[in-house]
């Protein structure tokens, strides 16, 4: 039988008045994203990652994904006032989720699964990524 834990983590992240995000610039997102994965991923899984990411309501913020052998590397994109994208890594997240159900060791499960879940509101300038950890034990 297999069981599955979920724990989701909250993550703030502030961000500036809203500029157009209409027109958001892939390529730019690629470029941003890509200084933090580094050879970590191709240009392919990056790319296949942001348009699979979860946008804020306002198109401001993206979470993306992208599950590795040995963990799951996870971006935080976020418009600037300026209309320019910065990117966070925040994986660490992952390894946070992992010591909350009580293990570091990710080996004691048979699969695992960390994705960005949605986003929340937080006062003017800010929202709340949540993000969730899926693993299965036999």
């Amino acid at each position: 039988m297999l069981r599955c834990l979920i724990v989701l983590f909250i993550c703030t992240l502030s961000l500036p008045p809203t500029v157009s995000a209409d027109d958001v610039d892939v390529d730019e997102l690629l470029s941003v994203s890509s200084r933090i994965v580094g050879d970590e991923v191709t240009d392919a899984e990056l790319s296949n990652a942001i348009a699979a990411g979860l946008w804020n309501d306002q198109r401001t913020a993206l979470a993306i994904a992208i599950p590795g052998p040995n963990r799951t590397l996870l971006i935080a994109l976020v418009q600037q006032a300026s209309g320019d994208f910065i990117a966070a890594d925040i994986s660490r997240i992952e390894g946070a989720l992992f010591r909350t159900i009580g293990l570091a060791d990710r080996t004691s499960y048979e699969r695992y699964r960390t994705t960005p879940d949605h986003w929340r509101k937080a006062g003017d300038h800010g929202h709340l990524l949540v993000v969730r950890l899926e693993a299965w034990t036999e």
